[in-house]
């Protein structure tokens, strides 16, 4: 599994602009095999914006960034774009003895899978 988390600062006045592309970049890839979710989120009270992708694996995300609408759309954030966006690379990593945060036995536990075994 692959993720990327990329923040981007909107230029001032452009926030209405930028969700129109956001939106429609979210719904594009969506549809791309082996992409997992891509969200966009917004900060609250400031014109900064996070997308949240997952992918089934690297070649996925690499597909994606070489899609079409990604880099037609992405032409055009850009000239909406306060500075270059921050963006994370991410790989899953296997926790609590090879299950995952979302297992429904640890979700809102708060226990890891050692302090489950033992208490």
């Amino acid at each position: 599994m692959r993720g990327i988390i990329a923040k981007i600062k909107v230029k001032e006045g452009q926030e209405a602009e930028f969700e129109t592309l956001a939106a429609s970049l979210v719904v594009e890839s969506r549809t791309e095999a082996g992409c997992v979710s891509y969200d966009l989120w917004r900060s609250e009270g400031a014109r900064e914006y996070v997308f949240v992708e997952r992918y089934a694996d690297e070649a996925a995300a690499q597909a994606h960034v070489r899609s079409d609408h990604y880099r037609r759309i992405g032409r055009q954030m850009g000239a909406l774009m306060d500075g270059a966006p921050t963006v994370l690379r991410l790989a899953a990593m296997e926790v609590a003895a090879g299950l995952s945060p979302a297992d429904p036995e640890l979700a809102g536990s708060g226990r890891s899978d050692p302090e489950r075994a033992s208490g």
